[in-house]
Protein backbone atom coordinates (compact mmCIF):
# COMPACT_ATOMS: atom_id res chain seq x y z
CA UNK A 1 0.00 0.00 0.00
CA UNK A 2 2.61 2.73 1.04
CA UNK A 3 4.67 1.82 -2.33
CA UNK A 4 1.72 2.16 -4.26
CA UNK A 5 1.10 5.75 -2.87
CA UNK A 6 4.83 6.80 -3.31
CA UNK A 7 4.65 5.61 -6.64
CA UNK A 8 1.31 7.91 -7.38
CA UNK A 9 2.73 10.73 -5.68
CA UNK A 10 6.22 10.72 -7.57
CA UNK A 11 4.13 10.19 -10.36
CA UNK A 12 2.13 13.29 -9.24
CA UNK A 13 5.22 15.80 -8.72
CA UNK A 14 6.50 14.70 -12.21
CA UNK A 15 3.62 15.71 -13.92
CA UNK A 16 3.68 19.40 -11.73
CA UNK A 17 7.25 19.67 -12.69
CA UNK A 18 6.71 18.80 -16.46
CA UNK A 19 3.49 20.81 -16.68
CA UNK A 20 5.09 23.87 -15.14
CA UNK A 21 7.74 23.84 -17.91
CA UNK A 22 4.80 23.06 -20.95
CA UNK A 23 3.04 25.89 -19.62
CA UNK A 24 4.87 28.72 -19.16
CA UNK A 25 4.82 30.29 -22.60
CA UNK A 26 1.82 28.63 -23.57
CA UNK A 27 -1.66 29.64 -23.16
CA UNK A 28 -3.34 26.75 -24.80
CA UNK A 29 -1.04 24.80 -23.19
CA UNK A 30 -3.03 25.86 -20.01
CA UNK A 31 -6.23 25.53 -20.82
CA UNK A 32 -5.03 21.92 -21.49
CA UNK A 33 -2.92 21.52 -18.22
CA UNK A 34 -4.64 22.98 -15.78
CA UNK A 35 -7.87 21.33 -15.85
CA UNK A 36 -6.56 17.98 -16.04
CA UNK A 37 -4.31 18.51 -12.97
CA UNK A 38 -6.68 19.87 -10.88
CA UNK A 39 -8.90 16.46 -11.57
CA UNK A 40 -5.98 14.49 -10.76
CA UNK A 41 -4.90 16.46 -7.30
CA UNK A 42 -8.24 16.67 -5.84
CA UNK A 43 -7.93 13.81 -4.49
CA UNK A 44 -4.59 14.64 -2.52
CA UNK A 45 -5.98 17.81 -0.97
CA UNK A 46 -3.67 20.26 -3.45
CA UNK A 47 -6.25 22.09 -4.42
CA UNK A 48 -4.92 25.27 -2.48
CA UNK A 49 -1.38 24.86 -3.13
CA UNK A 50 -2.14 24.28 -7.40
CA UNK A 51 -3.92 27.50 -7.26
CA UNK A 52 -1.14 29.49 -6.16
CA UNK A 53 0.85 27.45 -8.27
CA UNK A 54 -1.07 28.22 -11.50
CA UNK A 55 -1.23 31.93 -10.21
CA UNK A 56 2.50 32.39 -9.84
CA UNK A 57 3.15 30.71 -13.53
CA UNK A 58 0.52 33.59 -15.38
CA UNK A 59 2.62 35.56 -17.57
CA UNK A 60 2.70 39.39 -15.66
CA UNK A 61 1.67 37.85 -12.51
CA UNK A 62 5.56 37.76 -11.08
CA UNK A 63 5.63 41.45 -9.52
CA UNK A 64 9.04 42.53 -9.62
CA UNK A 65 10.59 42.01 -6.23
CA UNK A 66 14.07 44.20 -5.26
CA UNK A 67 15.60 41.25 -3.62
CA UNK A 68 16.29 40.34 -7.05
CA UNK A 69 17.95 43.13 -8.54
CA UNK A 70 20.98 44.18 -7.04
CA UNK A 71 20.52 47.92 -8.41
CA UNK A 72 17.48 48.47 -5.79
CA UNK A 73 18.87 46.70 -3.05
CA UNK A 74 22.23 47.28 -0.94
CA UNK A 75 24.01 45.35 2.04
CA UNK A 76 23.04 46.95 5.06
CA UNK A 77 26.76 47.41 6.16
CA UNK A 78 30.23 45.17 4.99
CA UNK A 79 29.92 42.33 6.78
CA UNK A 80 33.06 39.70 7.39
CA UNK A 81 30.66 36.40 7.07
CA UNK A 82 27.53 34.55 7.86
CA UNK A 83 27.20 33.42 11.09
CA UNK A 84 24.09 31.73 10.45
CA UNK A 85 22.16 31.54 7.08
CA UNK A 86 18.71 31.66 6.14
CA UNK A 87 16.74 28.37 6.40
CA UNK A 88 16.48 25.22 8.49
CA UNK A 89 18.97 24.44 11.46
CA UNK A 90 19.13 22.28 14.07
CA UNK A 91 19.16 23.50 17.56
CA UNK A 92 21.48 21.28 19.79
CA UNK A 93 20.28 23.00 22.96
CA UNK A 94 16.48 21.94 21.96
CA UNK A 95 17.00 18.95 20.17
CA UNK A 96 14.87 19.79 16.96
CA UNK A 97 15.27 21.67 13.72
CA UNK A 98 14.11 25.18 13.18
CA UNK A 99 13.57 27.98 10.81
CA UNK A 100 15.64 31.01 10.74
CA UNK A 101 13.65 33.70 8.60
CA UNK A 102 16.69 35.67 7.97
CA UNK A 103 20.68 35.48 8.56
CA UNK A 104 23.16 36.62 11.32
CA UNK A 105 25.98 38.66 9.85
CA UNK A 106 29.53 39.19 11.12
CA UNK A 107 30.42 43.00 11.29
CA UNK A 108 32.62 45.58 12.93
CA UNK A 109 31.38 46.59 16.27
CA UNK A 110 29.42 50.03 15.85
CA UNK A 111 29.15 49.44 11.81
CA UNK A 112 26.34 51.95 10.70
CA UNK A 113 23.58 49.91 9.07
CA UNK A 114 21.80 51.24 6.16
CA UNK A 115 18.25 50.32 4.84
CA UNK A 116 18.16 47.77 2.21
CA UNK A 117 16.05 49.92 0.16
CA UNK A 118 14.29 53.36 0.97
CA UNK A 119 10.99 53.42 2.84
CA UNK A 120 9.39 54.34 6.20
CA UNK A 121 10.80 53.34 9.58
CA UNK A 122 7.92 51.23 10.58
CA UNK A 123 8.78 49.93 13.90
CA UNK A 124 11.16 49.92 16.69
CA UNK A 125 11.94 47.63 19.22
CA UNK A 126 13.49 46.20 21.74
CA UNK A 127 14.68 42.12 22.35
CA UNK A 128 17.41 40.26 24.58
CA UNK A 129 19.58 40.63 21.79
CA UNK A 130 19.62 44.40 21.41
CA UNK A 131 17.27 47.06 19.35
CA UNK A 132 15.77 46.31 16.35
CA UNK A 133 14.24 47.87 13.33
CA UNK A 134 11.20 47.34 11.03
CA UNK A 135 11.58 49.45 7.50
CA UNK A 136 8.60 49.12 5.38
CA UNK A 137 9.48 49.81 1.66
CA UNK A 138 6.38 49.21 0.19
CA UNK A 139 2.85 47.51 0.42
CA UNK A 140 4.16 44.08 0.88
CA UNK A 141 7.91 44.09 1.42
CA UNK A 142 9.80 44.61 4.38
CA UNK A 143 13.40 44.52 6.14
CA UNK A 144 14.19 44.12 9.60
CA UNK A 145 17.41 44.87 11.60
CA UNK A 146 18.28 43.43 14.86
CA UNK A 147 21.18 43.14 17.04
CA UNK A 148 21.67 47.09 17.10
CA UNK A 149 23.65 48.68 20.17
CA UNK A 150 21.79 51.79 19.12
CA UNK A 151 19.41 53.23 16.62
CA UNK A 152 19.44 56.61 14.75
CA UNK A 153 15.97 56.50 12.81
CA UNK A 154 12.77 57.60 14.22
CA UNK A 155 9.41 55.70 14.01
CA UNK A 156 7.43 56.71 10.69
CA UNK A 157 10.44 58.63 9.25
CA UNK A 158 11.46 58.28 5.23
CA UNK A 159 14.75 56.47 5.08
CA UNK A 160 16.67 56.12 1.67
CA UNK A 161 19.80 54.32 0.73
CA UNK A 162 22.12 56.97 1.85
CA UNK A 163 19.91 57.13 5.66
CA UNK A 164 21.97 55.59 9.09
CA UNK A 165 19.42 52.94 10.59
CA UNK A 166 22.01 52.73 13.53
CA UNK A 167 24.77 51.19 15.09
CA UNK A 168 25.20 47.45 15.28
CA UNK A 169 26.81 45.14 17.67
CA UNK A 170 29.23 42.29 16.27
CA UNK A 171 26.51 41.13 14.37
CA UNK A 172 23.60 42.11 12.75
CA UNK A 173 20.42 40.51 11.81
CA UNK A 174 18.75 40.93 8.21
CA UNK A 175 15.45 39.75 7.79
CA UNK A 176 13.63 40.75 4.53
CA UNK A 177 9.97 39.73 4.28
CA UNK A 178 6.70 40.32 1.90
CA UNK A 179 3.22 39.76 2.83
CA UNK A 180 3.80 35.63 2.01
CA UNK A 181 6.28 35.32 4.62
CA UNK A 182 10.57 35.49 4.58
CA UNK A 183 12.49 35.87 1.52
CA UNK A 184 16.07 34.60 1.19
CA UNK A 185 18.33 36.89 1.44
CA UNK A 186 20.93 34.91 -0.43
CA UNK A 187 21.63 36.99 -3.19
CA UNK A 188 21.55 40.12 -1.72
CA UNK A 189 24.27 38.61 0.82
CA UNK A 190 26.50 36.73 -2.32
CA UNK A 191 27.04 40.58 -3.34
CA UNK A 192 29.53 41.51 -1.25
CA UNK A 193 32.93 41.87 -2.28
Amino acid sequence: MLGNLKIRMLAVLIIIFLAGFGIQGSTEGRKIVEPALRYILKDYGFNNRLSLFWENMKPGSHESVPAGSSALLQIPCEFSGVIKGYGWHYNDDYGKQEFLPGVFLEVKNNSAVKPILAGEVWEIGRNDDGRTILVRHNEELYSLYGGLNEVLAEERSRVDHNSILGKSGEWLYLEIRNDDGPLNPHNLINEQP
